[in-house]
């Protein structure tokens, strides 16, 4: 049992360890990114609005994005982009000119990821 259990860590440490040695971008989307807005908006049974988008871009795909107008958030359910949604909002809280319709708690602001 032992054996199997050391198995499981190995193989979750190394897909961490793959997911943050990724690069990151942060960019404002473009017209060009239209069709992966609408993709990931689709894969979340959202609408896609039609303020500008700040995007998430790892792996050279958009796996996330947040509205800067009013802070909604769209991502790849299918793929780890929590911390990308986290830095999204970091980045767009100084451009956003409305605050988001969603009431749920914010994840970025658990006391696990809180500064010190």
């Amino acid at each position: 049992m032992q054996r199997m259990h050391s198995f499981r860590d190995n193989t979750a440490d190394r897909h961490r360890i793959a997911v943050w040695s990724s690069e990151i971008t942060l960019r404002p989307a473009t017209e060009a990114d239209r069709p992966a807005l609408k993709r990931l908006a689709q894969l979340e049974g959202a609408q896609l609005g039609d303020g500008p988008y700040l995007v998430a871009v790892r792996e050279r795909v958009i796996q996330a994005a947040i509205n800067v107008e009013d802070g909604e958030l769209i991502a790849d359910p299918f793929r780890r982009t929590a911390e990308l949604c986290c830095l999204l909002r970091c980045h767009a809280g100084p451009l956003r000119v409305r605050q988001p319709k969603s009431s749920a708690p914010d994840p970025c602001l658990s006391p696990a990821l809180a500064p010190a």
